[in-house]
């Protein structure tokens, strides 16, 4: 019995070794919890920038944080660059030999880590504040902030932790309120419908202000660096028509005998054959307008201080005020004839139709409508129909964000492209509607266009608030 108690004994022994043995020959999975390697990180880091700041009595504490061959972003060189951490230290030591006055803050929310084989990659993203630095040496009374990323290595089967690398970051976005002006001109005119026969020249021009919002609703640092934008555009438009002038001939309207002057038979037709011509026509429609836009702004950075975008945005619009200013040169004139009641020989008074040209002339067609005569008479467009109309917009803007002394977004610039909607309405354009200037509730010619939209083409300057 004692026998086999021995063997159990040595064969439990035997087992328990073989088992250590293989557990000490297999990496831990992890020896630590997440937290706790980025706390080692963390930690690492800190006593690095502490070593820094302190250099005259941290010995070789600064080295020792390092990987052999780590290169660290030189924010004391003018101008600043990437360089192996031991000339770092160099001109660190060199430019400020009583120890480095700096100021760092690490971003804990946007550290991130990667495990790669037996290792944990651990990037920390931090600013650092340093003395200012010019051609001279340090400016006395600046300083100057650097955004940048510690990649800490550590290795969870032997404890290897270092840095390997301190590389610039671009400084991360954030929510913000931009304050935007846009001056846009009118480019082309839009499918002319009604007013084809005028063939008008158009331009236009559009000022705006508006406060945008541009937010990112995601958890975390946007990597993407894609926001939503939202806000509030108020503006002055003005849109203006120009024509040289067109002219209408309209024959054979038939006359109620008394009113022409001659006496009345009934074996006689009286009819009038009237020519209008129009030129010199002039129209500005002034609208004041409110929008309300929403998009996407992608951005790229192009530097530490700028930053590409591209903006997609849509959105309703209304005018609040509109108002219809214009004038236009007007002749109406004409030719009364008259023919047999069989229509098969004309007949002439004195060898001649008469010919109407000026207003105690006027004549009364079969119809009612009444027809006075005139020459180089200046008509107005003023106080046409001017009902204020919601409208659709889109538009895309591309432009660059630059970045203030503390590395945020401070300005904008760039272009914009806009496609907004025409306010539309439909007539025919011939000489009634020129020839009663008092009929107010003719449609401005602007609006008898069948295109839905006119693109506006401007420049775009922006603040954040």
């Amino acid at each position: 019995m004692r026998n086999h108690s021995l063997l159990h004994t040595l064969a439990a022994v035997f087992v328990l070794g073989i088992t250590q043995a293989v557990m000490a020959s297999t990496p831990s999975a992890t020896p630590l919890g997440a937290d706790s390697v980025k706390d080692k990180a963390v930690a690492l880091l800190e006593r690095n920038l502490a070593s820094l700041r302190e250099h005259r009595t941290s010995g070789g504490q600064y080295a020792a944080t390092f990987a052999e061959g780590a290169r660290v972003y030189c924010d004391v060189c003018v101008p600043p660059a990437p360089m192996p951490f031991e000339q770092y230290y160099f001109q660190v030591t060199g430019t400020f030999p009583n120890g480095l006055d700096l100021m760092y803050t690490i971003h804990h929310g946007r550290i991130e880590m990667e495990r790669v084989d037996v290792e944990y990659h651990v990037t920390i993203p931090f600013t650092k504040d340093v003395p200012a630095m010019g051609a001279g040496g340090p400016i006395p009374g600046k300083r100057q902030r650097s955004h940048l990323k510690a990649l800490v290595v550590y290795n969870f089967t032997n404890g290897y932790l270092r840095i390997k690398q301190i590389e610039l970051d671009q400084a991360p976005g954030s929510n913000l309120w931009m304050l935007d002006v846009s001056p846009m001109l009118a480019v082309g005119k839009p499918e002319l419908g009604a007013l084809a026969d005028l063939a008008p020249s158009w331009n236009g021009n559009m000022f705006q202000v508006g406060l945008m919002r541009y937010m990112y609703p995601g958890k975390g640092t946007n990597r993407g660096n894609m926001w939503l934008k939202a806000g509030l555009r108020a503006g002055l438009r003005q849109v203006r028509l120009q024509a040289d002038g067109v002219a209408y001939e309209t024959t054979g309207i038939a006359l109620r005998p008394t009113s022409s002057g001659l006496p009345a038979g009934s074996a006689v037709q009286h009819h009038l054959d009237l020519s209008q011509r129009v030129s010199d026509i002039n129209e500005k429609v002034t609208s004041m307008t409110l929008e309300v836009p929403v998009g996407l702004s992608k951005r790229w950075a192009m530097s530490r201080k700028a930053d590409l975008s591209l903006e997609l945005e849509l959105g309703i619009g209304m005018e609040l005020t509109r108002s219809v200013n214009g004038d236009y040169t007007m002749d109406q004139l004409g030719m009364h004839t008259f023919t047999w009641a069989d229509g098969v020989d004309p007949v002439t008074s004195s060898g001649a139709d008469l010919t109407y040209d000026q207003r105690h002339q006027a004549v009364t067609a079969a119809s009612g409508t009444e027809y006075s005569f005139f020459q180089d008479d200046r008509m107005v467009l003023d106080d046409l129909e001017s009902k204020a109309r919601p409208y659709f917009f889109w538009g895309i803007n591309p432009s660059v964000f630059v970045r203030g002394l503390n590395d945020q977004v401070k300005y904008q610039f760039g272009l914009r492209v806009a496609m907004v909607g025409t306010n539309r309405n439909s007539a025919v354009v011939d000489g009634t509607y020129f020839a009663d200037q008092d009929d107010h509730a003719r449609p401005a010619l602007t609006t008898l266009v069948d295109g839905r939209f006119q693109p506006f083409v401007g420049v775009l300057f922006g603040i954040k608030l």
